[in-house]
């Protein structure tokens, strides 16, 4: 007897963990690839059911067949706390969940609640989200990694009657999560402070991206304190997103008509048809002459990917054939239904660019200072720069040069430079990582900042890089324990390096002096304490 009651307590056990398993499995149907479909509200009920009981989905996917209406949210969130998450893949196909959701006793009121490492897409939410904080149309906490919301509308309103809410999302966290293709369009109302069109909220920590979405204001909409994101800390990195609002940092304008002088692609949005242009750049303002014919081929992106030429677009210029001194249009057409509009570029081609105060950066041309200049900002050199000193001009860099590394600049006379930094840690002519710079001729008069060199190294530089002096006459004096050509100074006991580079003299008169012991041409003062080179 005794022996058939253990075997019946055993079987009993064994029973209740196959209920209690099933019970924690997902109740959904299944189509025959495997997925979980949803077909009508009681379906939605029963997933919704699913996820509070602790099944998360994840690595499932849950697809949407039908438009349907709900009251009901998915996930868990109780007061500011996240318990339940979807953690699968829900898509929508196309069609649209109409939602009446009012909670005002928890946070993160969504259709989705509460996501971590989920993916929703293809998802239309209309009807209405009404909560406390954390509020937005589609998903209201994420957490963790790898949660992405694509290619999803939403045209519900929402209502928050504290702060922070979002259209697409209502609080990032500290997640990485990324919004793509996203349109919103719905009224938010209520909150006071930090209202996010697109991203609601988010915490430092995390990647978050937010790309190729649309933003279409509301009538009536309040525009106090909204944005197309907001952040308590850290960074949102927002990407070929467009408004039709000016309110906010993030964004650039939508318009309800073809703008003109831009390609644009237009996008339907409850039976409005917005604009949005895309890129053209990789133009530059000048080119130099060189007797023969240049190739110009602009880089023209839309929503973030490389347009094709002869397929969505087309480029010409006018003249045809860009190779004299001269002006020139350059005309970027779209093409087929997808694309339309022109935009139009000038530029020229040039033998050189008269320099003068207002230019603060220097690049791929030839400079002549032709009169006295005075420039009050660091000058920045891109690419390879030419910098000829006129016969009697002067120009007086009060902020120096800045030459970093992958960038060259050669000077020529025979005109003076006159350089006298006052900033602590930068070089007269020179970087942290320095370029290569070639002396041919003038005079040139530098002195670097305090533990800077004249030539070379700002403060505790990593990199010499090249400095080649053929002619001219070169005056050089380190600031503070740093060398008049060569390295920065490198703190003692830091571990740090000067770094002097490659210094070759093949003529000229120069003279470099470093201060407070350090050498006129190498490093600094620091050098065999810190092994510099």
């Amino acid at each position: 007897m005794k022996r058939k009651i253990k075997l019946l307590s055993v079987l009993a056990l064994l029973l209740m963990a196959v209920t209690q398993g099933a019970w924690a499995a997902p109740t959904l149907s299944q189509d025959g690839s495997g997925n979980y479909t949803i077909s009508s509200p009681d379906d939605w009920t029963t997933f919704c059911s699913d996820v509070s009981g602790g099944e998360t989905y994840s690595g499932k996917t849950v697809v949407l067949t039908k438009d349907i209406s709900v009251t009901t949210k998915c996930g868990t969130v109780s007061g500011s706390e996240q318990q339940k998450a979807f953690s699968g893949t829900f898509d929508g196909g196309g069609h649209t969940i109409t939602a009446n959701i009012t909670d005002t006793d928890n946070q993160g009121t969504a259709l989705f609640a509460y996501i971590n490492g989920a993916t929703i897409k293809n998802l239309t939410v209309a009807g209405s989200v009404s909560g406390t904080q954390h509020v937005a149309a589609i998903v209201g906490f994420s957490n963790g990694t790898g949660n992405v919301i694509e290619n999803c509308k939403a045209t519900a309103s929402v209502s928050c009657n504290n702060t922070h809410m979002g259209g697409i999302l209502g609080h990032g966290k500290a997640s990485d999560i990324a919004i793509r293709g996203c349109v919103f369009s719905g009224l938010m109302t209520g909150a006071t402070t930090a209202k996010g069109a697109l991203f609601g909220w988010g915490d430092n920590g995390g990647t978050k991206t937010v790309s190729d979405c649309l933003y279409v204001m509301a009538s009536g909409q309040d525009t106090a304190s909204l944005d197309l994101a907001k952040m308590s800390g850290g960074s949102v990195t927002m990407s070929n997103c467009y408004k039709t609002t000016d309110a906010g940092s993030y964004g650039a304008p939508a318009y309800t008509s073809a703008p003109d002088g831009e390609v644009s692609k237009p996008v339907t949005v409850n039976a409005t048809t917005y604009y949005m242009p895309f890129n053209v750049g990789g133009v530059k303002s000048n080119y130099m002459y060189t007797g023969s014919p240049i190739t110009i081929a602009p880089t023209v992106t839309y929503s973030g990917e490389a347009l094709t030429v002869g397929t969505d677009y087309t480029v010409s210029t006018d003249p045809a054939t860009v190779q004299a001194l001269g002006d020139y249009t350059l005309t970027v057409t779209g093409q087929g239904d997808t694309y339309s509009g022109t935009k139009t570029i000038q530029f020229s081609v040039v033998d050189n660019i008269p320099l003068t105060s207002d230019m603060t950066t220097l690049a791929d041309l030839v400079y002549v200072v032709n009169e006295d200049v005075t420039i009050s900002s660091r000058i920045q050199i891109s690419g390879d720069v030419k910098l000829i000193l006129g016969e009697g001009t002067t120009l007086t860099a009060l902020k120096g040069i800045e030459l970093s590394e992958g960038n060259s600049l050669t000077i020529e006379g025979p005109g003076a430079l006159t350089i006298n930094v006052n900033d602590d840690w930068k070089s007269g002519i020179g970087a942290d990582r320095v370029g290569t710079l070639v002396i041919n001729g003038g005079t040139i008069n530098v002195t670097g900042g305090f533990h800077c060199a004249g030539i070379g190294g700002d403060g505790n530089n990593t990199s010499g890089g090249s400095i080649t002096i053929n002619g001219g006459v070169v005056n050089a004096t380190g600031g503070g324990y740093a060398a008049g050509i060569g390295g920065g100074l490198a703190t003692l006991g830091s571990g740090n390096r000067s770094h002097c580079g490659d210094i070759v003299i093949n003529g000229g008169q120069v003279t470099a002096t470093g201060m407070n012991g350090a050498a006129g041409i190498g490093p600094e003062l620091m050098a065999l304490t810190t092994a510099a080179r």
